[in-house]
């Protein structure tokens, strides 16, 4: 039985955090030797700003749904499998996007990307030209008078044993889990598309997060399967 995958994918910042300070006042009512782990780990959820939203087109039969997205840099666009066997295939994107194309079928299932930068990100299903959509992303600043930092392009997202991001000249790359416990940590080329091994990490949640220094310029929710 299929749930509505947008109920399933979409959340906010908001929602996150709420969801979270939840959880952690279960364990700390439940084993109060959590309490410092707990204290240190909501204060590294309720700093990330730069949460970002998870939007689902759902590719079935000859259609993907909605056809026509709208979303904000820095956000998740992940197409879920329903039915038939397609592609996504990125046709014309901006000049600061990578290019994609990824099968939709029944078992390689879904794929995401991340969105760096304002634009329009048309694509198809090559399987099927006239199967079509768009994305347009609107950068917004971060704060009043304050243009917004570049955004590292995460992919995929969700991620299995290989995540990928450019460094966008960040000089230190974090990936922390929920806890807030330090897990991989990478100094990239300046620029540069690179990776981190993550085939042995268990499914769940986890923070990506980018530094300029010792400072932590933005953070990322990122999920493994």
């Amino acid at each position: 039985m299929w749930l509505s995958a947008p109920k399933l994918l979409f959340f906010t910042a908001e929602a996150l955090k709420r969801r979270v300070a939840w959880y952690l006042q279960l364990l700390l009512k439940n084993n109060s030797q959590m309490k410092k782990v707990c204290t240190l780990f909501l204060c590294l959820a309720l700093s990330v700003s730069g949460f970002s939203t998870i939007h689902a087109i759902q590719v079935a039969d000859f259609t993907f749904t909605p056809s026509l997205l709208n979303v904000t840099c820095g956000d998740t666009v992940t197409w879920n499998w329903v039915s038939g066997t397609h592609t996504t295939t990125s046709t014309t994107i901006p000049a600061c996007a990578n290019p994609w194309n990824a099968s939709i079928t029944v078992s390689t299932g879904d794929f995401s990307i991340a969105i760096p930068c304002a634009g329009t990100y048309s694509y198809n299903c090559t399987i099927h030209p006239n199967m079509t959509g768009s994305i347009v992303a609107t950068c917004l600043p971060s704060s009043v008078g304050e243009p917004m930092q570049n955004t590292p392009l995460i992919y995929p997202n969700p991620f299995r044993d290989k995540i990928y991001f450019n460094s966008a000249n960040f000089d230190k790359i974090v990936l922390y889990n929920i806890l807030g416990k330090q897990l991989l940590e990478l100094k990239p080329d300046a620029g540069m598309n690179t990776s981190l091994e993550t085939a042995e990490l268990p499914s769940g949640i986890y923070i990506l997060s980018f530094y300029n220094g010792e400072i932590r310029a933005l953070s990322r929710k990122v999920i493994k399967k």
